[in-house]
């Protein structure tokens, strides 16, 4: 992308991210050149299919994969690399809230225990009390349910945990891996109407992971589209779902049900044939164009890349490179 998204200010910055895997059959490029830049105060939505790289991103991020080439910087500062003393003060400005509350949540340890952690880790403090009520206040827990254990809470209420636990130290980037997606739908609101409130007060910043684009849409203010490992369009959320440039996410975006019954018996869907490369096949071309309903000799040949096309919007598609 030319370092086009890569802007002064940001409080996280990822240049030409890869994450390569290797296996017996040849590398899995889980992640293949990706860049993207978050601004203070701002909420990123990172949305494709499963398999398509996203989760790895964000565990790249956090160094629980380790990046195979690229650059993170955190305030400025590149932190892929560093030692593990080095990146201890600087994990405390990076948290990461998974998918599944449960697995991620020590069933040994009380929700207190469990929430005071970071402080144990980060400063050595033990005497966490009051901390731990006024974070279970802040998420919506009864303070009085601190010595109960995870399986003793509901879904919703596990997930509550997991995000007072990463807001113990004020961070300033939250990484949200499908943080909703394992919840009811009625639950689903609530946790994000949480998060909302939760980034007005703090001032927080967030990655938004997902596949669904209804809460991606509700949740972030842009909007980056994985396919196989890379970005194929970024834009604002309102440009996103008013005028996709890339013809996947006009795929994805057909598959969203619309609530207006009349509107979604008439509306087109966009039915995406043939097959997904394998992921050690060494991709020629443009990555979609095995499933592209306007694919054309010259994406056979060539990769697009991720070009600005219209103010603020990019998208890696040679249908929308200037003549």
């Amino acid at each position: 992308m030319s370092g086009a998204n890569v802007q002064a200010g940001a409080v996280l910055a990822v240049t030409h991210l890869k994450v390569h895997f290797p296996t017996k059959r040849g590398t899995v490029k889980a992640v293949d050149g990706v860049d993207f830049a978050l601004q203070p105060g701002e909420t990123l939505g990172l949305v494709g299919e499963s398999g398509c790289g996203k989760s790895t991103v964000a565990r790249s991020i956090v160094g629980l994969v380790r990046p195979t080439s690229g650059r993170i910087e955190l305030n400025g500062q590149e932190i892929q690399g560093l030692s593990a003393d080095v990146m201890r003060p600087l994990r405390a400005q990076m948290q990461m809230v998974f998918q599944d509350p449960y697995a991620s949540l020590n069933p040994r340890m009380t929700v207190a225990s469990i929430i005071a952690e970071p402080f144990l880790i980060h400063h050595g403090r033990r005497d966490t009390d009051p901390e731990v009520c006024e974070l279970m206040r802040q998420v919506g827990l009864d303070a009085s349910m601190r010595r109960r254990y995870p399986h003793e809470f509901s879904g919703g209420q596990r997930q509550r945990v997991g995000l007072a636990r990463a807001l113990a130290l004020n961070p300033a980037v939250m990484l949200l891996d499908e943080p909703v997606s394992a919840l009811d739908v009625s639950v689903q609101a609530q946790v994000m109407n949480l998060l909302d409130e939760l980034k007005r007060e703090r001032g927080l910043t967030y990655l938004f992971i997902a596949h669904n684009l209804a809460v991606v849409r509700h949740m972030s203010d842009r909007v980056a589209v994985m396919y196989l490992g890379r970005i194929v369009e970024l834009a604002d959320r309102d440009t996103i779902y008013r005028a996709p440039a890339h013809p996947y996410t006009r795929a994805l975006l057909s598959a969203v049900p619309v609530p207006d019954p009349v509107i979604e018996r008439r509306r087109e869907r966009i039915r995406l044939v043939g097959e997904l490369p394998s992921p050690t096949a060494e991709i020629r071309g443009c990555p979609f164009r095995t499933r592209c309903p306007e694919a054309f000799e010259r994406c056979a040949q060539e990769a697009p890349a991720l070009q600005e096309h219209q103010p603020g919007q990019f998208s890696a598609c040679h249908l929308n490179e200037q003549a």
